[in-house]
């Protein structure tokens, strides 16, 4: 059996964290087959009044927020920032309007888009890299699971 490289974990890191972003294309690691929809598009379904319904705890668009802080943390790390972050800081504060709905999610894009970037060209470099990109992923797929399951509740 052949070894297999970093060129192609740094791959199959990026086509999970492309799946819970963007949705699966022809092949499926973890979402549903029925339903290829990642969390951009996903976002994109919910109103600013559903964002701020808390339920189990929290309210998605603290989730949301929180993931954003997250991939910049996780960018930052794996481009070899070792800094502490404010993680306190990372849920969302009481005041939110429905502007900062619409540009939450246009930055969560962004952080993705960065992430991705900084996986790609960073995170082979040392082994607290590699863990950092391994972590933001993970962080990325447990948040998707967290908001499904909080609309599934808000609507039951």
């Amino acid at each position: 059996m052949a070894e297999v490289t970093v060129e192609t974990v740094l791959n199959q890191l990026q086509a999970i964290l492309k799946e819970a972003m963007q949705g699966g294309e022809s092949l499926s690691y973890f979402t549903d087959p029925a339903s290829d929809e990642g969390l951009l598009a996903y976002l994109e379904k919910i109103s600013y009044t559903q964002a701020l319904e808390p339920h189990g705890g929290s309210a998605l668009a603290a989730h949301v927020y929180h993931l954003t802080f997250s991939m910049a943390a996780s960018k930052a790390w794996i481009e070899g920032d070792r800094n502490p972050e404010e993680w306190e800081k990372s849920w969302l504060s009481p005041e939110f309007s429905a502007e900062d709905w619409q540009r939450l999610r246009k930055d969560l894009l962004t952080h993705y888009q960065d992430l991705m970037q900084a996986i790609e060209q960073h995170a082979a470099s040392s082994e607290e890299a590699m863990g950092g990109a391994l972590g933001a992923v993970t962080q990325v797929t447990y948040h998707l699971g967290a908001i499904r399951q909080k609309m599934i509740v808000g609507t039951a």
